[in-house]
C-alpha cells in the first residue's frame, strides 16, 4: 500500500501530516476473514490496513457464514462481518444480529482507531460508508441528492461485477479504489473519476438493471402493502424494485422489494435479500419491519436475518434451498404495519 498523506484538522494551514500506524509494538493481525466484498467490509479492511495492523500480503479467509468461536475469540484475527458483533476489543467488526451495533462496521473500526480520526477527509469518507450501509442509497439520495455519475457506490459495485468470480481480488481492488481517493482528495459524496473500467462496467450493469425492471412480479400484502419480487443475478436489482414501484404505484407507496440472486458470488449459490424502501427511522415511524417475516423464513430455513433495523434481512449465508414464490407468500403474509 502507498504512503498516504492526508491534511491533519490539528495541523496549520496548508500543512501535511502523514497518518502512521499506533503505537502497538509490532502487533499486526495474521489473518482476514470475511463474507463479501462490500463498501463496509472493504472499509474495515482499508482503515486496518492505513494503520498498519495489517500487512500489505496478510491473508484473505472467505467464510461462507459466521465463523467459529476460536476464530472470534483470537485477537490476531480480524474478523469482518462474520460475527462477533460488538465486539470490537477482540477484532471483531459486525452489525448483524440481535443487540447488534446500529453503526456500520466501518465507523466501528473507525472508532476504535483514534490515530485515524483527525483527518476529515477519511472522516468524510467513513460517514459515507455508514450512511449508505445504514441508511440505503434511496434515502442517502432523499438527504442529499445524487451527484453525476459515477459516485463511490458506483464504482465499487463494478469492482464487485468485474471480480465476481474471486472475492478476496474484489476486496483488494477496492482497497485501491479508497487508496487512490484519498491520495487524490476526492470528495466521498461527489462524483469520483480515475476509474474509468468500473464506471463503465456499472453503466453497462445499470442498463441490464432497467431490463431486470420488465420482469418484476408485483403483489400486495395482506394488509395492501406493495410488493416487488424478481429472481436476478444483476446487483442493484434492489434499488431498481424500489424505482420501478415508485414510478408505477407512486412515489408515496412503501415498496418492499424481494430479489433472488440464482448464482451469487464464486460458489453461484442461491441468495435472497429482502429490503424496504424505507430509512431505518421512517420504518420505525410506520410501524413497518421486516421481523416477523424473518422469523417465519426461519421456522423454513434456519439462518435469515439482517441488521437490527429490520428494513432488509437475507437468507442464510451457505445459501437457500427456498423458491421465489415461497418467500414472496411469507413476506405477503406476515409483513404488518404497526400504525
Amino acid at each position: 500500500m502507498a504512503e498516504i498523506f492526508l491534511t491533519s484538522k490539528g495541523g496549520e494551514e496548508g500543512g501535511e501530516e502523514e497518518i502512521k500506524g499506533p503505537e502497538r509494538g509490532d502487533f499486526r493481525f495474521q489473518e482476514v476473514y470475511f463474507q463479501q466484498p462490500d463498501l463496509d467490509t472493504i472499509g474495515v479492511f482499508f482503515l486496518h490496513r492505513l494503520a498498519r495492523l495489517c500487512a500489505p500480503d496478510v491473508p484473505l479467509r472467505l467464510s461462507r457464514g459466521d465463523v467459529n468461536e476460536d476464530i472470534l475469540n483470537n485477537r490476531r484475527i480480524l474478523c469482518i462481518e462474520v460475527g462477533g458483533s460488538g465486539q470490537v476489543e477482540k477484532g471483531n467488526f459486525d452489525h448483524h444480529g440481535k443487540g447488534a451495533p446500529q453503526e456500520s462496521a466501518t465507523l466501528q473500526a473507525f472508532k476504535n482507531l483514534p490515530e485515524l480520526q483527525k483527518n476529515p477527509l477519511l472522516e468524510s469518507l467513513v460517514n459515507y460508508i455508514n450512511e449508505l450501509d445504514t441508511l440505503g442509497p434511496s434515502e442517502m439520495v432523499a438527504k442529499r441528492g445524487k451527484p453525476p455519475f459515477p459516485t463511490l457506490s458506483d464504482i465499487i459495485a463494478g469492482v464487485r461485477l468485474k471480480h465476481s468470480q474471486d472475492f478476496v481480488e474484489a476486496m483488494k481492488k477496492g482497497v485501491e479504489v479508497l487508496e487512490k481517493i484519498i491520495e487524490t482528495r476526492q470528495d466521498p459524496y461527489g462524483t469520483i473519476s480515475g476509474f474509468e473500467e468500473y464506471a463503465e462496467i456499472k453503466r453497462e450493469n445499470d442498463r441490464k438493471v432497467e431490463e431486470v425492471k420488465e420482469k418484476i412480479q408485483w403483489a400486495r400484502t395482506n394488509e395492501g402493502l406493495i410488493v416487488g419480487a424478481v429472481e436476478s443475478t444483476f446487483p442493484g436489482s434492489l434499488g431498481a424494485i424500489y424505482e420501478a414501484g415508485k414510478e408505477k404505484f407512486g412515489k408515496g407507496e412503501v415498496i418492499i422489494g424481494v430479489v433472488l440472486n440464482p448464482a451469487f458470488g464464486p460458489e453461484k449459490m442461491r441468495k435472497f435479500t429482502i429490503g424496504l424502501s424505507l430509512s431505518p427511522e421512517e420504518a420505525k415511524e410506520e410501524g413497518i419491519n421486516l421481523t416477523e417475516a424473518a422469523g417465519k423464513l426461519n421456522e423454513k430455513e434456519p439462518g435469515w436475518g439482517g441488521p437490527p433495523t429490520g428494513t432488509i434481512i437475507g437468507s442464510p449465508r451457505q445459501g437457500t434451498n427456498l423458491s421465489l414464490e415461497e418467500v414472496t407468500k411469507i413476506v405477503k403474509e406476515n409483513l404488518k404495519s404497526e400504525k
